[in-house]
């Protein structure tokens, strides 16, 4: 009884703080980073599933599974990777100063949702492709104007594609902890690298329940609008 007491009074202190300066910049900090990343993940990875999606080639199947096996790493692999590359003495990126920085944890974000944005949009273009390519050529459409078609009826999945990568972003906490550090200095933003995750972690390894719990409401919160979101495009793509 004592342990359910406990967590209604770190709940209800907890609501008090969703509101505090430091829980909003985290939670800013956290759409920030996850949101660029996920428009640099897009810029890579939609032109390249387009091509992949509507043509057939050869070894076309070993890159799909490739794409497949990078979507199902764990973050903590990731963030090894990452680190490795990222280290100031011997990393191939290491000259760029992108350990313990927020551009460091961004760029692996991209990396970490490329792979599962690139599988679900490669998957939307051939199924649609399959539909509407024959059609297209049997109503005397161009290449050109059906490759149109297809693109145009392929854009909510792309669409969605973005909404689950940053989904699966703003939720990690391998590559945010790894490469970030989880930095946090009162009054100097351009150095801190605290996101809503590594928050979590930090405060509830300290037993602080009422800060952690804000965080998860706030993580919660977005979590829960974005599936409300995904799942509505999904209504609307399949009526």
């Amino acid at each position: 009884m004592l342990i359910v007491e406990y967590i209604i009074k770190g709940f209800l202190e907890a609501l008090d703080l969703i509101h505090h300066p430091y829980i909003l910049d985290i939670a800013c900090r956290s759409l920030k980073v996850s949101g660029s990343a996920t428009i640099l993940s897009l810029f890579f990875s939609v032109p390249i599933s387009i091509l992949i999606g509507l043509y057939e080639f050869k070894g076309k199947m070993i890159i799909k599974n490739l794409i497949n096996t990078f979507a199902g790493i764990p973050t903590v692999i990731w963030g090894l990777i990452l680190y490795l590359m990222y280290v100031p003495n011997g990393g191939i990126l290491g000259k760029f100063d992108l350990l313990y920085n927020v551009k460091g944890i961004i760029l692996g974000q991209a990396l970490l949702i490329t792979p599962l944005i690139s599988s679900i949009i490669i998957d939307a273009i051939e199924k649609t492709e399959k539909i509407f390519r024959k059609l297209c050529y049997t109503l005397g459409a161009n290449e050109f104007q059906t490759i149109k078609t297809i693109l145009k009826e392929s854009l909510p999945w792309i669409l969605l594609s973005g909404i689950i990568g940053f989904n699966r972003a703003i939720s990690e906490l391998g590559i945010a902890l790894t490469i970030g550090g989880n930095v946090y200095v009162p009054g100097a933003s351009d150095f801190n690298t605290r996101v809503l995750t590594t928050a979590i972690q930090m405060h509830t390894v300290r037993a602080e329940f009422s800060t952690a719990i804000a965080l998860g409401i706030i993580l919660l919160t977005i979590i829960l609008i974005v599936n409300f979101i995904t799942n509505y495009i999904k209504k609307s793509i399949e009526t």
